[in-house]
């Protein structure tokens, strides 16, 4: 009977220290659970601020792009006034058809939007039309697109623009023969290039092509959307300066929101 009882007792105990050792387990777990939980709140937190922080930089860094871009093509259209009427209501025509693309991307709030490659193709091809029309006879522009088989890849809106201002700025020299070049090139559904190709004048008024804060815009939105998956090639020979843009669309870009 004694042993009886001294075997019900040591399994009383078996069972208490399992019951134990069985609640501090659950609490640990609960405990790390409950630490696991607020850290990956404050991680959600805290890259919704970074996501918020860089959505306003990038809007910041879209808005430089617009009072610079105005006031070049009010210049255009300001000198044709008083040269040639008529086109100066072309060039009215193709402003409006500009600021309708641009005001798209301001109504959508987002500073870091990407849109199919032939939006961007599109106003291109009307901005060159714009810039043209104001243009001597000694100003020769191509421009050459190969998006057909590729056109709906993803491409940050406005990306070229500054390099299109660029060329023409630095680009143009009075009275003398000026080839000024584009190419926009859809190589896949991930990888798009562009080019801008324009003489350099030793002697012109801002002989600096490399600087400014149209690019230095540019090297920052691509620093924040495309991250790594780009590559930004500027070469000078002393005669001709060329800028040629690739980016690569990954999972790694910022956001895509066509």
């Amino acid at each position: 009977m004694f042993l009886g009882l001294l075997m019900m007792l040591i399994f009383s105990d078996i069972s208490y220290i399992k019951a134990t050792a069985l609640f501090f387990i659950i609490g640990c777990f609960s405990v790390i659970a409950s630490r696991n939980r607020l850290l990956i709140e404050k991680n959600v937190e805290q890259n919704e601020k970074e996501q918020y922080q860089t959505e306003i930089e990038l809007k910041h860094l879209r808005t430089q792009l617009h009072p610079h871009f105005l006031f070049n093509t009010l210049n255009n259209i300001y000198a044709l006034c008083e040269i040639d009427s008529k086109r100066a209501q072309q060039s009215v025509h193709y402003l409006s058809q500009l600021l309708r693309y641009i005001l798209s991307g301001e109504r959508s709030g987002e500073g870091g939007r990407m849109v199919p490659v032939q939006k961007e193709h599109d106003f291109i091809k009307t901005y060159l039309q714009l810039v043209y029309l104001r243009m001597r006879p000694n100003v020769h522009v191509i421009y050459n697109a190969d998006i057909t088989e590729f056109s709906d890849a993803p491409v940050l809106t406005l990306i070229f623009t500054s390099l299109i201002e660029n060329a023409f700025k630095h680009g143009v020299a009075s009275g003398k023969e000026c080839v000024i070049e584009f190419g926009l090139t859809a190589k896949s559904m991930t990888e798009i290039h562009f080019f801008t190709s324009n003489p350099y004048f030793q002697n012109h008024e801002s002989n600096n092509p490399e600087s400014g804060i149209g690019l230095e815009n540019l090297r920052r939105r691509l620093e924040i959307v495309y991250k790594d998956d780009y590559n930004l090639e500027i070469t000078n020979d002393g005669k001709t300066f060329r800028v040629d843009l690739t980016l690569k669309y990954t999972n790694n870009n910022y956001y895509y929101n066509a």
